[in-house]
């Protein structure tokens, strides 16, 4: 014979079971977004860190590196919408 705890704990696990299966498709796609956003975040500051690391070497301008870290930030900003 089953306790009425046990029989509580089956019903509240199948219950979020359905439940975690019906939101799995509303949760994917901020999910997607937000990864998108922290990767382009990173890729950003990696290409700022690169024109600093010329600046500082008396390399020059870095131009492309500053255009793309802009364009990751916006990118990301677009993406946090």
């Amino acid at each position: 014979m089953t306790s009425p705890t046990a029989a509580a704990d089956r019903a509240a696990r199948a219950f979020l079971r359905a439940e975690s299966r019906a939101l799995r498709g509303q949760v994917f796609r901020p999910v997607l977004l937000g990864l998108a956003a922290t990767s382009a975040g990173i890729a950003g500051a990696w290409l700022l860190a690169l024109l600093l690391a010329a600046l500082i070497a008396g390399q020059g301008g870095g131009w492309d590196a500053l255009a793309g870290a802009a364009a990751l930030a916006l990118l990301g900003a677009l993406l946090g919408l």
